[in-house]
């Protein structure tokens, strides 16, 4: 009977870690600007902002899917919104490599 539980464990284990590595493989397609908000999610606990901040981000996307951001117009920001999305992977939808592209972002 123990030896059953345990196979049961098993392959309950198996079919997660699968269905898992399936996700992965396949992402489901968010559009870039939602991709980059999730991103940057961490940021405003950082600051602890009182009022809204508006950021517009100068960004590109390389033949690589990567994000390069180019400037921003909030010196607070500005190095960490870098740090967080230089070189990050994305899925690209609506976007063409090597476009200069700028997204307005605001935090709460």
């Amino acid at each position: 009977m123990k030896s059953v539980k345990i196979v049961f464990l098993m392959m309950a284990t198996m079919l997660m870690v699968s269905s898992m590595s399936n996700a992965a493989d396949n992402p489901k397609k968010f559009s870039e600007g939602t991709q980059i908000q999730d991103m940057l999610r961490p940021l405003p606990s950082l600051y602890e902002t009182k009022k809204e901040a508006k950021v517009n981000i100068t960004f590109i996307v390389n033949d690589q899917h990567e994000l390069v951001v180019l400037s921003t117009n909030n010196q607070l920001f500005d190095y960490s919104i870098k740090s967080l999305l230089n070189y990050k992977k994305i899925v690209l939808s609506d976007l063409t490599p090597n476009t200069v592209y700028t997204l307005p972002v605001t935090f709460r």
